[in-house]
C-alpha cells in the first residue's frame, strides 16, 4: 500500500468512526474516550486522521459501539445510517433499530448477529466475574470468540445452551430483552 492510499485509508476510517460514534449515541468525542478510558486528545487524534488506535483500542471501540470490526472499517458497505443501536448504555434500549443487514443480501447479517451475541453473553459472563473478583477485557474478548466460534458451528444448539447460563439466566430486562432480539436476528439469519 502507497502512502497516499494509506493516508486515504487513514482518513476514510476517521470519518466512519466520527460517523458511527455519532450514531451510536456518543454525541461528543469525549464521551466516547471516556467510556473507553482514554484521553480525550488521543481519541480526537483518530477521529482527525492524525494517527490511528491499535488492535486492543479497536476491539474496545467495537465493543463499546456495537459493531463488528468489519463494519468500523466500512467493510460490507454498511452506512451509519443503518447503524442505529445506541451503545449508551452497556445493553441497548428498547425500540431501537436492530437491523443486522450490511447489505441488499444480508450476507453479513449472521456473522454480525453471532459476533454481537457472543459479545452481550461474554460482557453478562464478564459481570458476574467481576463480581467473583475476576478481571480482563481480553479475557471477555476471549470468551466471545469462543463463544462465536460455537454459535458458527452449531447456531441452534449454541443459543439453547447460552440461554441455560447463570449469567444469561439473571439478567436484568434489558439485558434479556436485547439478548432476545440479537438470538432472534442469529436465527433469522441462519434460514
Amino acid at each position: 500500500m502507497s502512502a497516499q492510499e494509506a493516508n486515504l485509508a487513514r482518513r476514510q476510517f476517521a470519518r466512519r468512526l466520527r460517523e458511527l460514534r455519532i450514531t451510536r449515541g456518543f454525541k461528543t468525542a469525549r464521551s466516547l474516550a471516556t467510556a473507553l478510558a482514554i484521553d480525550e486528545n488521543r481519541y480526537t487524534r483518530y477521529e482527525r486522521a492524525e494517527v490511528e488506535p491499535d488492535i486492543g483500542l479497536i476491539q474496545r471501540i467495537c465493543e463499546m459501539l456495537h459493531l463488528s470490526p468489519n463494519e468500523l472499517f466500512g467493510i460490507g458497505q454498511e452506512t451509519p445510517a443503518r447503524a442505529k443501536q445506541p451503545a449508551t448504555s452497556e445493553f441497548a434500549e428498547a425500540g431501537a433499530d436492530y437491523s443486522t443487514r450490511s447489505d441488499a443480501d444480508g450476507r453479513d447479517s449472521r456473522a454480525r448477529a453471532t459476533w454481537m451475541l457472543a459479545c452481550a453473553v461474554a460482557q453478562l459472563q464478564s459481570k458476574a466475574n467481576e463480581q467473583a473478583g475476576g478481571k480482563s477485557s481480553l479475557t471477555r474478548l476471549q470468551q466471545a470468540a469462543r463463544l462465536f466460534i460455537d454459535l458458527e458451528r452449531r447456531p441452534y444448539a449454541a443459543v439453547s445452551e447460552l440461554l441455560l447460563l447463570p449469567a444469561v439466566a439473571g439478567a436484568s430486562a434489558e439485558e434479556a430483552q436485547y439478548i432476545g432480539r440479537l438470538v432472534e436476528e442469529l436465527t433469522e439469519a441462519a434460514v
